[in-house]
Formats: structure tokens, sequence, C-alpha cells
């Protein structure tokens, strides 16, 4: 049969192993914002260097063809 003391380190265990879950999930919680705003950051500047890329390249071709019809 269990004592009183029995009863009272189960339910301690279980409400240790209830907080370690919650502050698992917790942590899984912050660790996809964190990655979530990392991407977002990252798709950003692909995207500012990717036009800088297409304006610089129209720009070589503009001269390039200016070039070529002096000629």
């Amino acid at each position: 049969m269990l004592s009183w003391n029995d009863y009272y380190v189960q339910e301690q265990i279980r409400n240790d192993r209830l907080a370690e879950a919650e502050m698992a999930r917790l942590a899984k919680s912050i660790r996809r914002q964190k990655e979530s705003s990392f991407k977002q950051v990252s798709v950003q500047l692909q995207e500012k260097v990717g036009s800088q890329l297409v304006h610089w390249g129209d720009s070589l071709l503009r001269r390039v063809a200016g070039q070529s019809i002096a000629r």
C-alpha cells in the first residue's frame, strides 16, 4: 500500500516531468521563431542582392550594346 510520502514523491516527479515538458515546448517554439525570422531576413537579403545584380546586368548590357552600335 502506498503511503502519503510515496504519493507525494510520485506527484512531485509527475509535476517535474510536466514542467520539463513545458520548458521543452517553449524552447522548441522559440527555436522555430528564430529560424523563421532568420529565413525571412535571408529571403529579403536575397531579393535585394538579386535585384541589384539584375540592375547591374541591365546597365552593363546597355553599355555594351551602345559600344557595339558605335563601332
